[in-house]
This record gives structure tokens, C-alpha cells and sequence, in this order.
């Protein structure tokens, strides 16, 4: 069947409609603008954008016509959302011609140099990248939150250079030294993911994470592995500290509780351990997992062989016979049963652990997890810095910040100073060649005889120059 009069085949009639609405919108702009009426055609591509705010070829005339009466902050945020949508789209190289008019219409535009010194890393463009990043960084030091602002360029280059470690380390503190807990925080748990996967770097991994429960006492499963560390090298005290914010953080976690158990007992606190196993035997008994819940009893009982619970969970009978003993206890065949231990009462603590660990018991020991006695250690010494220097602030780079740096981040690949300097020239006239092209390619015909104008004078008569001229001078027939 034909479409009805005034529809387009393969439209409704409400998209048609839309679609003509724009038609009728985008031909009213350009009236305006051959009458040199730009700010009632700056109205018209506003309702087009807010229309369809994908559209890139919409938001690109919106900016121009932002820059021709005066707003470039506006024009600006059409650019900078240009390269939004290409970046989503997977375009990132032609994010470079936007980001370009950005630090064209504000040389001191932090955010422009840094996203382009980004994209010009990923497309291998690295003397770029570390030109613009350069530029970020001088930006960086008149921002009214000049340290924050510094660090995020810092953090921005060091993503180029994951094996960098020490630098981010030094970042890291250098984020602690202002007081900026969470990216401090963040910073050392970066590196510990990183050194957690280096053989032989355990004594290293300590150190960062030490310094990273300093900051974000919560990481539950950072605690839990260096609570694991300080027990295999026979450090039960250090452990308990760590283990008390796995336990925090996760208080049903298996590995936690297990870590836990073996820790009790290796400080002689058996009855503390006993109440683990139970809480243990009975997370697996509720997963259905009979073997670690025999294995968890049978631990029970090797620690206090008249524990009833255990017994009759075992199918044991109630007997003084040592020899119902000798899987628990095999050195202990030739000797007579233990005596029972003296009844543990400590001061009532009603917590969920110990609701859970008494539902089926008799026995009042109590799993007490209050460190706050003389059983608990401090940070103390195990919190040592990660650098020498506590005070550390990211510098030295391209001669933008102070002395006393230490921090190298050079981009992995790009050229030397010198050679850069020579180079300097060379890669002007690229990246100006390559904001004529966006020009060109979206038919902004206007500004890319402007352009080639300007380029002319500044650069002299290049080949490049020429072929991109006789293009531009194709897009004006």
C-alpha cells in the first residue's frame, strides 16, 4: 500500500511530523543567519538541540553561532558534549577536533587539555598528549583549588603508566597531604591491586596496605588478607587488628571466621575459637556442606574434647573412655581424658554472633569480639609511610610546580625535551591541520576559510596547506 499523502514511507505520522518541524526549524536558522539575525538563529538551534541532543551537526552549528555573538563559555559546553557523544559512540579520534576549538576559543581551559591530552594517548599521538597534558598542568596552577586541581592532571598522566608505582604512591600521599581521604584511599588500593599479583612482593603489598586502612578502614577484603599475612608469619596479635575489620566489614564471610578461629587459638583464647567453629559449622550446615560441618566440629573438639554440642553432632556417645578421643587428639592416646576446662562467663554482650553461636549450645562461652582491651594493638608501627618524605606535593613537572618532586611522569613513549623542542613546529602545524579537517569534514565552510587564512600567515605556503585549501574551496561551490 503507497503512504498517505504528506508521510514518508517508513514513518508514522507523529515522526513525520517531528521530522518536518525540524526541516522547518533548521531552514528558519539559516534565514536568520543570511540576515544576519544570529541570535534569533542561536533560538531556533537551541530548540534543536533540545529536540535531538545527539544530533553532533546541530550542537556543532549551535557553537558556532554561540562564538559569532560572543558566548564562548556556551559554545564551550556544545563542544565538550560533542565530544560526550563521540566518545559513547567509540569516534574518539574525532573528539579531537572539538576538544581543539575548546583550547582554541579558552586557552586555559584545564579540562579541554587534559581530555585531549587522554585521547591523543589512546591514538598513540604521544608527544600530543604530552604537550596538552603540559598545558593542563600550567592551567592546573592558577585553579582557585590549586593542589586538587594539579593532582587529578598528575593521576590523569600516571593512567598512561600502569608499572609506575612509585609515583603513584607518592601521588597517593601527596592526596593525604590535603586532607583528600577518599583519593588517597583510592590511589593505594589501585597499587595494592597491582602488587597483590607480583610474586615475592608480600612485604610490599604489607606496606600499601597498611597505608590504605589508615584511610579507608573499611576495606573489608584488604584487612582480610593482611590479617591472613601477619598469621603465616606467626603475628597473631598484628592479625586480630586486621581481622577486626574483616570482620567489620563482612561478618558471615567464611574466610574471615576461619581466620579468626585460628587466630583465637594461636593467642591461647581457644573458648573464642570454639564459639567461631560453631558460627562456621553452622553457615555450612545452612548451605548443606556436611563435610566442612563434620570438619568444623571435629576442629571443636580437638580444642575441647567435652564440648556436648560437638559430640552429639558427631553421633558420639557420652563417655571417659580416652579412646573415643583419638581422632581429635592422637597424641593423647595413651593419656586420660582432660578434665573439663572451669565454665568461661564474661559480661553478657548480645550480639547477633553470639545469639547465633549459643541457638544450639549449652555451653556460655561468649565470642566477644571487643578489642578495646589489652588484646588489641594499634596502628603503631605497621603504619609507616609509603615515602620518605609526609609532606610530599607532586612537582617538577615541566617547571609548573616546585622543587623536591621525585615524581618523573614522563608519557611512556614520547619523545625526549630536546627532541620535543625541535619537533615543536612540526606538531603545531599538525594540530592545526587536523582542526581545518573537522572544519572541513562538517562543512563549516566559513570557518575553514578563515582558518586557512590564518594558517597561511602563520605557517608560510606548506603542500598540506594547499591540498586542504583546495578543498575548502570546494565546499564554497
Amino acid at each position: 500500500m503507497l503512504p498517505q499523502p504528506g508521510i514518508r514511507a517508513g514513518l508514522t505520522e507523529d515522526a513525520s511530523t517531528d521530522v518536518m518541524e525540524t526541516e522547518k526549524l533548521r531552514a528558519s536558522a539559516r534565514r536568520y543567519v543570511e540576515k544576519g539575525q544570529l541570535k534569533k538563529a542561536v533560538g531556533d538551534y537551541e530548540r534543536l538541540v533540545a529536540a535531538n541532543g545527539s544530533d553532533v551537526r546541530t550542537r556543532l552549528e549551535l557553537a558556532d553561532m554561540y562564538m559569532r555573538t560572543d558566548a564562548p563559555k556556551k559554545a564551550i559546553g556544545e563542544w565538550l558534549a560533542c565530544n560526550d557523544i563521540y566518545k559513547r559512540d567509540g569516534s574518539g579520534v574525532k573528539s579531537i577536533g572539538v576538544l581543539l576549538q575548546v583550547v582554541r576559543a579558552d586557552p586555559n581551559h584545564l579540562a579541554g587539555h587534559q581530555l585531549l591530552g587522554k585521547v591523543y594517548a589512546d591514538h598513540g599521538l604521544l608527544d600530543d598528549s604530552a604537550r596538552h597534558f603540559g598545558e593542563a598542568l600550567r592551567c592546573a596552577t592558577s585553579s582557585p583549588n590549586n593542589d586538587v586541581a594539579r593532582f587529578e592532571v598528575v593521576e590523569a598522566i600516571l593512567s598512561l603508566d600502569e608499572d609506575n608505582l612509585a609515583d603513584r604512591l607518592r601521588l597517593a600521599e601527596a592526596y593525604s597531604g590535603i586532607g583528600q581521604v577518599n583519593d588517597a584511599g583510592r590511589m593505594f588500593r589501585t597499587v595494592a591491586e597491582v602488587v597483590a599479583k607480583k610474586d615475592g612482593a608480600e612485604d610490599d603489598y604489607r606496606v600499601v596496605v597498611e597505608r590504605l586502612l589508615y584511610h579507608q578502614p573499611n576495606e573489608g577484603a584488604a584487612a582480610r588478607k593482611l590479617g591472613d599475612y601477619y598469621l603465616k608469619k606467626g603475628e597473631p596479635q598484628r592479625a586480630l587488628a586486621k581481622l577486626r575489620h574483616a570482620y567489620k566489614a563482612a561478618p558471615e564471610d567464611l574466610q574471615v571466621l576461619g581466620l579468626l578461629a585460628e587466630t583465637f587459638n594461636r593467642l591461647g583464647q581457644s573458648h573464642k575459637s570454639v564459639t567461631v567453629l560453631k558460627v562456621m559449622a553452622e553457615h555450612y550446615q545452612s548451605a548443606g556442606l556436611s563435610d566442612e560441618v563434620r570438619d568444623c566440629y571435629e576442629r571443636v573438639l580437638a580444642l575441647e574434647p567435652n564440648d556436648q554440642l560437638s559430640r552429639d553432632k558427631l553421633g558420639l556417645t557420652k563417655t571417659d573412655d580416652a579412646g573415643q578421643l583419638i581422632e581429635f587428639d592422637p597424641e593423647a592416646l595413651d593419656e586420660p581424658a582432660p578434665a573439663p576446662r572451669p565454665e568461661f562467663k564474661p559480661a553478657p554482650k548480645p550480639t547477633e554472633l553470639v545469639q547465633a553461636a549459643h541457638s544450639d549450645a549449652d555451653d556460655d562461652d561468649d565470642f566477644d569480639f571487643d578489642f578495646d582491651d589489652e588484646e588489641e594493638i594499634g596502628f603503631g608501627e605497621t603504619a609507616e609511610n609509603t615515602i620518605v618524605d609526609d609532606a610530599f606535593i607532586p612537582d617538577d613537572v615541566r617547571q609548573h610546580l616546585a622543587n623536591k618532586s621525585g615524581i618523573t611522569l614522563a608519557i611512556p613513549g614520547a619523545a625526549d625535551p630536546e627532541t620535543a623542542a625541535a619537533q615543536t613546529a612540526s606538531n603545531a602545524l599538525q594540530e592545526d591541520l587536523r582542526e581545518l579537517d573537522f572544519y572541513i569534514e562538517n562543512g563549516l565552510a566559513d570557518e575553514a576559510r578563515a582558518l586557512v587564512n590564518e594558517l597561511k600567515q602563520r605557517h608560510g605556503e606548506h603542500p598540506a596547506l594547499g591540498r586542504r585549501e583546495r578543498s575548502v574551496e570546494g565546499l564554497a561551490s
